[in-house]
């Protein structure tokens, strides 16, 4: 163990991470500049266009992701090209992209191709599944993103939602508003009076039918729309049956 110049121990170990890092670090830049300078050419007709697009096609490289999604992000016009090349990714490392698409992007029609593709694999449904029920579980999340999501999860929501989808059928939302300063001026008219402005708060109920229609086709029948005290009763009521006929056949 030795003292380097950052101020931090460095062992044998911890220096094969750094030197790790900075050659991966390095990797992805030269790649980066080869993606940018084919990405230049691949719209043209010609050699450099051919080559570019050969290029394109033929790259699956993880290290990749990262500059063509910001890519898509700076030019729409050619999500074609960028959803292809993160269709060829191997496994699920393209999904984080997917996701991201499918929840921000204002493009409903690229939305519904990252969609399309999150459904290819059993690996990729059950990414998407963990993700979209996360930010429904999220007591943080958004009324809209919570809607967005449960849109979402429709397609690949299994059993395992419901509990979540039945906590998530309403939200509390919190609005503050301001009431302006008022003047009024005594009968006489000799004096006048001026109060505010003033805040208030109020709580009010939002329901997510976007939930609801995750959860009825789950329930298969039960339906006790927004009432969250009936659907844990029922969900209580229905597993523990059914966990105990299990118990029954072993």
């Amino acid at each position: 163990m030795h003292y380097v110049g950052s101020g931090k121990w460095d062992t044998p170990q911890s220096h094969a991470i750094l030197e790790a890092e900075k050659k991966q670090l390095a990797e992805v830049g030269s790649l980066n500049k080869l993606i940018n300078q084919h990405w230049a050419f691949v719209a043209e007709v010609g050699a450099k266009g051919e080559k570019a697009r050969e290029f394109f096609k033929s790259l699956n490289d993880p290290k990749a992701i990262k500059q063509i999604s910001d890519n898509l992000k700076k030019d729409v016009s050619r999500a074609g090209l960028c959803m292809e090349i993160l269709a060829q990714m191997p496994g699920n490392s393209a999904c984080p992209v997917f996701v991201d698409i499918a929840m921000n992007s204002p493009n409903t029609a690229l939305a519904g191709q990252a969609i399309e593709l999150l459904e290819r694999t059993p690996e990729s449904r059950e990414f998407a599944f963990y993700y979209f029920l996360g930010i429904i579980q999220n007591e943080k999340s958004l009324p809209a993103a919570v809607d967005r999501a449960a849109n979402h999860l429709q397609g690949f929501a299994d059993k395992r939602a419901i509990p979540s989808l039945i906590n998530r059928l309403v939200t509390m939302v919190k609005r503050t508003f301001t009431k302006p300063q008022t003047n009024s001026i005594s009968t006489n008219g000799n004096s006048s009076m001026s109060t505010g402005p003033e805040k208030f708060e109020t709580v009010d109920p939002y329901k997510h039918q976007s939930v609801l229609n995750v959860l009825v086709p789950l329930a298969e029948g039960a339906n006790f729309q927004y009432d969250i005290p009936t659907w844990q009763k029922w969900y209580a009521l229905t597993y523990a049956k059914t966990n105990l006929d299990l118990r029954r056949d072993e």
